[in-house]
């Protein structure tokens, strides 16, 4: 009896340690997402991205595996870490500086394009920022193009400035980014 009576004890003061530090990171967290929301609002924020995520498919996997098993990636997750991509927003446009990777699908101007889909700078359009507090997210929605389709991005900040990019485009299959989310700072 005394055995069932200590396991409780340990168990009521494990779950009370756990509740003071999820309310702790809740806290934190909360603070982290309006001072970005803010930022969003002056400043502006960047993202940089570690790793790309595209939409599978058939042909796609069929020619990517081959091509990035020689760098250590796969058709699945392809390490961007230190090469300089980057999602920036600030007040009414979007600069984007992302490698694309996937299928890219009828339409859209061209194969032979200078920077690529996802390298240009365009407006931002239909921008909707909405705080998911059960779920401790900022989540930044937005229309944008350039000079030859329309794009659909979603921003989502989670706690410790991780974020994830969902980019759906009509002449592109979708791809997914992760990374690292900031304020921009004065000199660039």
């Amino acid at each position: 009896m005394r055995k069932i009576g200590s396991y409780i004890s340990c168990l009521v003061v494990l779950m009370t340690l756990v509740q003071c530090k999820s309310s702790y990171s809740n806290a934190q967290s909360s603070s982290e997402r309006l001072a970005l929301k803010n930022a969003l609002s002056n400043e502006g924020i960047r993202f940089d991205a570690v790793s790309a995520s595209p939409q599978n498919t058939a042909a796609y996997n069929s020619v990517a595996n081959d091509i990035l098993i020689q760098r250590g990636d796969n058709a699945n997750r392809i390490n961007l870490q230190g090469q300089g991509y980057s999602l920036r927003i600030k007040d009414d446009e979007v600069q984007m500086a992302l490698p694309f990777y996937g299928e890219r699908r009828l339409g859209g101007g061209g194969y032979n394009q200078i920077n690529g889909p996802f390298n240009f700078t365009g407006p931002v359009k239909n921008l909707q920022v909405v705080t998911d507090e059960e779920n401790n997210v900022l989540v930044v929605e937005l229309t944008t193009q350039n000079n030859t389709e329309s794009m659909d991005i979603d921003l989502k900040i989670y706690s410790g400035d991780f974020a994830t990019v969902y980019i759906n485009s009509a002449a592109h299959s979708f791809i997914r980014y992760t990374g690292i989310v900031d304020k921009i700072k004065e000199e660039e």
